[in-house]
């Protein structure tokens, strides 16, 4: 005796069922696409992060003065990769050399500088979200100033407006895509 839920037509049986495949193997294949294509938006974006946290520790040996550190404010602004992206200069416990910050993000407690000798690793990189602010990544990383041999903290953040905005059209064509496969399997099908 067949379930009283399932339609009698033996189509329309063969259809749903062939539909549910469908969105089995569509959705596993669109699922496995979206997150490999997260995983690498974000990991191009903390490489980029790490890298600019890199080049700064570079440049603040050449430094020959604080003043000159200010000047260079400029230069900071130039090597970030969007508007809401913030970097600090500063000696542990003091107030910042330089600040580029243009939406005042305070910069999280996780953002723990590296060492001197050790360069930075993607396992450096850490994250924050604040309420009506973009999620962010930030990269801390320690060097020792040019000018007189102290330690400065040079600390990076990137707003990932637009690699989030990235990952949700991902999302949305896997969505969008698994849709008509599914749609098309049963029509085909039926």
């Amino acid at each position: 005796m067949p379930a009283l839920w399932l339609p009698r037509s033996l189509a329309v049986r063969v259809t749903l069922l062939c539909g549910l495949i469908a969105v089995s193997i569509t959705g596993m294949l669109g699922g496995n696409y979206f997150f490999a294509a997260r995983s690498a938006i974000l990991a191009h974006a903390d490489g980029q992060l790490i890298t600019r946290v890199e080049r700064l520790r570079r440049l603040l040996v050449d430094v020959r003065s604080v003043q000159e550190l200010r000047d260079q404010a400029m230069l900071l602004e130039a090597l970030s990769g969007s508007s809401g992206d913030v970097f600090v200069l500063r000696r542990a416990g003091e107030a910042p050399l330089v600040e580029v910050n243009p939406g005042q993000v305070a910069p999280p407690a996780c953002a723990v500088p590296a060492a001197l000798d050790r360069p930075l690793a993607r396992g450096d990189v850490c994250h924050s979200e604040a309420p009506g602010t973009p999620r962010m990544h930030w990269a801390a990383g320690g060097a020792r100033a040019g000018h007189d041999g102290r330690m400065v903290e040079v600390l990076a953040g990137h707003a990932l407006a637009s690699e989030m905005q990235m990952i949700r059209r991902s999302r949305d064509q896997v969505l969008f895509s698994t849709f008509l496969a599914v749609l098309a399997c049963s029509l085909l099908v039926y």
